[in-house]
């Protein structure tokens, strides 16, 4: 998915512990991405970078959308009605898709851009864990707690205490089974988004890459030609 980096995008750090390199200096990998990032910032056309700019929000979405989902069915599931929209709401929909863009930008694409892991199946892997645990199992677990912590306080359904764990959990059963189906879907459309995303920023990075190597290739001087001259 993406090759070893040229010298324009080896990150920092990795270059400063060879020993052949004398007096670079040593910064850490939030600061290597940032640099990265200020580069693709003015990259010239902005249609290669796009993967970049766009991959975290389009992961942000996909969690967020599941979140919306569960919270509309458990919210109907509990007859609320109006009651407690923003307590609902912002828990189950927004959390998860904040979660998401901030952790795809900061394990993923950060990963990518610094050259920190060298294994594209690594951080494949690790995209889906991130996608899987902020855009589903957040939003299933967190979404029935707030819709019965609601219902609870306005007495539209009738809740069980919370240390009743067993009700509790016999409830969450009752009202999660029907969605089986569906929750097996979303995992399905999760997984895809993050592979996806991944993918495309790996491929954005090959694609500069061999644009960066081009132009060094073409900046060279002709060694060969020179040493013909000299002759």
């Amino acid at each position: 998915m993406f090759n070893k980096l040229p010298p324009y995008f080896e990150s920092v750090p990795q270059r400063g512990y060879e020993n052949e390199l004398k007096g670079v200096k040593l910064i850490n990998y939030s600061e290597a991405f940032d640099h990265q990032w200020r580069l693709l910032s003015t990259w010239e056309p902005k249609e290669d970078t796009r993967a970049f700019r766009y991959s975290k929000w389009l992961t942000g979405a996909a969690a967020g959308a599941m979140g919306f989902f569960l919270q509309s069915h458990y919210r109907k599931m509990f007859k609320l009605g109006t009651y407690g929209l923003l307590s609902t709401v912002l828990p189950s929909t927004a959390l998860p898709g904040l979660i998401t863009v901030y952790a795809h930008n900061h394990f993923i694409t950060m990963d990518i851009l610094t050259g920190k892991t060298p294994c594209p199946v690594c951080v494949e892997i690790r995209a889906v864990t991130i996608q899987m645990l902020a855009g589903l199992v957040y939003p299933v677990v967190l979404s029935p707690v707030a819709a019965a912590f609601v219902a609870g306080k306005y007495y539209t359904y009738p809740v069980p205490e919370f240390r009743q764990y067993r009700s509790m959990l016999d409830l969450w059963r009752q009202t999660t089974y029907p969605l089986r189906r569906h929750i097996a879907l979303a995992a399905g459309f999760q997984i895809g988004v993050a592979l996806l995303a991944t993918f495309k920023q790996g491929e954005a990075m090959n694609k500069l890459q061999n644009k960066i190597l081009e132009k060094q290739r073409n900046t060279e001087p002709d060694t060969d030609s020179d040493s013909d001259s000299n002759l």
